[in-house]
């Protein structure tokens, strides 16, 4: 999976639009203008070459300190944002925490797909791409585990990490729970990023199409609406379980204003409700903070 941009389009399925390098340095309203210092701030670190030299920073560090305090003192928290113009990431105090991934591993084990159909290892097939969309549109459960045992799930998480250099990721000590994969913000940032930047289009537009259109209710009936999941059409994966260790996984992660790739991963005590309304919370402090608001706002 090489890394840097190469001759990729920077994209992302945002309600029907591709936004591209281009839209980055001009049509979308992210206009590049000269700056005379574009290092990283404070508490950030590059993880890539600006896709959109000249554009103006963004305190990506403030950004995720916001959502830390907006997520409260009783919620283990890692919040980590990526500014795809600039190649800055902000991991935040715990963007190194690792956690139950839930559905998150979903999109691990796609990547993982792809990559391999790339590299002349397998051929997927329409059950495949079928079984791929219903694991990012409604997260299902069911389609997740066929893909699991097909593909080399717990090979497949080990494949991801060791490719795109994720520090926090790791295989379930049980190979048939997939929902503990252990990873992290900053890390699902980072394949997030990767999706959206150095895929090819056709893998890109499979990916953050499906993620595009995921729905409010999940396919076992969870209401997966929070977070960054808005309607507003962004590409976002949600993923919850509950209750190892007496504590509820809930995260949310996505891509915001075509611009910055965001994940907000938790563990809280148990009860949805709360946690969704903890998310929902970090979640809109980073898009305060970024001037995104969400449709309903």
């Amino acid at each position: 999976m090489p890394r840097g941009l190469g001759a990729a389009l920077v994209g992302a399925v945002v309600a029907g639009t591709l936004v591209t390098v281009d839209t980055l340095t001009g049509q979308s309203g992210i206009r590049a203008t000269s700056v005379p210092d574009l290092s990283p701030l404070d508490d950030t670190e590059t993880v890539a070459p600006p896709a959109a030299p000249g554009t103006p920073p963004v305190d990506l560090a403030a950004v995720v300190s916001a959502a830390e305090d907006a997520a409260g003192e009783d919620v283990d928290v890692g919040v980590a944002v990526a500014d795809i113009a600039t190649g800055e990431l902000a991991p935040g105090s715990g963007g190194d925490e690792r956690f139950d991934t839930a559905s998150l591993a979903k999109l691990l084990l796609v990547v993982d797909m792809l990559q391999r159909q790339r590299d002349g290892e397998l051929t997927l097939g329409p059950r495949d791409v079928r079984l791929v969309n219903a694991a990012l549109t409604t997260s299902s459960d069911p389609a997740m585990n066929a893909l699991w045992t097909q593909y080399d799930g717990p090979g497949a998480i080990t494949r991801v990490a060791g490719a795109l250099g994720l520090e926090d990721t790791s295989s379930p000590e049980d190979p048939s729970q997939w929902g503990e994969v252990q990873s992290s913000a900053r890390d699902m940032v980072t394949v997030l990023r990767h999706v959206q930047v150095e895929l090819p289009a056709p893998d890109r537009d499979l990916v953050l199409g499906a993620m595009g259109r995921a729905t409010p209710v999940a396919g076992d009936g969870f209401d997966q609406g929070y977070g960054f999941l808005d309607g507003s059409g962004s590409p976002v994966k949600q993923g919850w379980m509950c209750c190892i260790g007496s504590r509820a996984e809930v995260h949310s992660v996505g891509v915001v204003g075509g611009r910055w790739v965001v994940a907000v991963m938790t563990s809280q005590p148990p009860g949805y409700d709360r946690a969704r309304r903890v998310v929902d919370s970090a979640a809109g402090a980073v898009r305060e903070r970024l001037g995104t608001p969400s449709p309903a706002e």
